[in-house]
């Protein structure tokens, strides 16, 4: 059996837009999946990059590494490989024994032609215009932000929407190659799914709402933390002291506060933008001072298939849908 934990998230934009348009000129989810399917047909993997490395600053590519398409409900099942980084294929590591401070590395080849990685699992529902993230248990990341920038690149050059100049360039995008180019941009953006019965409780009382607690890991690599770091150590007497003294360390601020509606839209619409271990809680009045937090307003559960796998090897796309499809019915009446 494989624990995963299951994230619920909705096709936010997917197509191509028009600019200042909300809806698609055409283009969806279904007409995406069709077209990659095709696209990564016979190709090699290393192949199957839609972006290279300089298109996104720490950001590296993703390839396709295994597909399944369900011919009865179109479901399909989607095996990325992530790149992770490595020097002209050196992997570096550190002992975790190691003292602070000691400059001892390890290194290890990787094979010619091979990439270092780790895999992340998707299953898309098209009927529902809905996709979840299908993290294992023992794996860290799901995967959702490196998808955004694989699909929206895939767009870009979807092969049955792209229009090419007399030297084979890409010229413009189109759904009707008789009338030409469109003046359209190719959008990919998703959203966790949220538990809309939770979100609406949370505005019809926020008149009640008397305090706001946000949570958070502090880090140097975001210039605001940095920032909050200096400023907890001068409040705590301790001005002289590095800020890495406060790398990684949770914080919890609370803070006496009553947003009015629009300010609780403002904060949920920020909070759904960003993907890190943040959370934004809500005490309300006669609540017993036990904050709302919007991490549980999210699609998220978790399951257990029956699937083997062996240490560091990969899930076979067909046999995650079959093992899906047996519990389709009662995972999907589960989303609000």
């Amino acid at each position: 059996m494989i624990d995963f934990n299951l994230d619920f998230c909705n096709i936010h934009e997917c197509g191509f837009y028009r600019k200042g348009e909300r809806a698609p000129e055409f283009g969806n989810l279904n007409t995406l999946l069709i077209d990659y399917e095709g696209w990564i047909a016979n190709k090699a993997i290393r192949a199957t990059k839609t972006y290279d490395t300089g298109r996104y600053k720490n950001k590296l590519p993703v390839y396709c590494k295994d597909y399944f398409r369900d011919a009865d409900t179109q479901d399909v099942i989607l095996v990325t490989w992530n790149e992770t980084m490595h020097d002209d294929g050196t992997v570096y590591s550190i002992s975790g024994q190691s003292q602070v401070g000691d400059t001892a590395v390890a290194s290890t080849e990787v094979p010619d032609g091979n990439i270092p990685g780790y895999a992340t699992y998707f299953w898309f529902i098209p009927e529902m215009d809905i996709f979840c993230c299908l993290r294992p248990e023992s794996a860290p990341l799901n995967g959702q932000d490196n998808l955004k920038a694989y699909f929206k690149n895939f767009l870009d050059i979807s092969p049955s929407f792209i229009i090419t100049d007399a030297d084979g360039m890409i010229a413009g995008h189109t759904d009707d190659h008789v009338f030409g180019a469109k003046p359209v941009i190719a959008k990919f953006d998703t959203r966790v799914k949220t538990r809309d019965t939770q979100v609406e409780a949370l505005r019809n009382g926020v008149n009640d709402i008397t305090k706001v607690v946000t949570t958070n890991h502090l880090t140097v690599n975001d210039e605001i933390k940095r920032g909050l770091m200096r400023s907890i150590l001068d409040s705590i007497y301790l001005p002289d002291r590095n800020e890495n003294l406060l790398l990684d360390k949770s914080y919890r601020l609370d803070f006496q506060y009553s947003p009015t509606l629009e300010d609780l839209d403002r904060i949920i619409y920020g909070w759904n933008q960003v993907n890190d271990d943040s959370d934004i809680g809500f005490v309300f009045t006669g609540k017993n001072g036990t904050p709302v937090w919007l991490s549980h307003t999210y699609e998220k559960h978790e399951i257990s298939l029956d699937l083997q796998r062996d240490p560091g090897s990969i899930i076979d796309a067909q046999e995650l849908m079959d093992r899906l499809l047996r519990r389709r019915t009662d995972l999907l009446n589960l989303l609000d």
